[in-house]
């Protein structure tokens, strides 16, 4: 690296840094967004249970939607 030219030194040293300091805001900006997108639930166990039951209901319904249709289906 050392040219002799003290000037031209200190001019790639500035290089390197304005490439290094670019290198890690482009990181940090990259882990700024990754907190962004991070899911955060503030959900008690009394809400996940009711959830629970939600989607089970849910699916015991369409349970019974197909049921009924194939019932339906089979009188015509």
């Amino acid at each position: 690296m050392p040219s002799g030219d003290l000037a031209e030194d200190i001019r790639e040293c500035l290089e390197m840094l304005d490439e290094n300091i670019e290198a890690l805001t482009d990181i940090e900006e990259d882990l700024d967004e990754e907190s962004e997108n991070e899911l955060v639930v503030d959900v008690g166990l009394h809400e996940l249970y009711d959830m629970g039951e939600d989607a089970a209901r849910r699916v015991r319904l369409r349970k019974a939607e197909r049921l009924f249709l194939r019932r339906q289906g089979g009188r015509d």
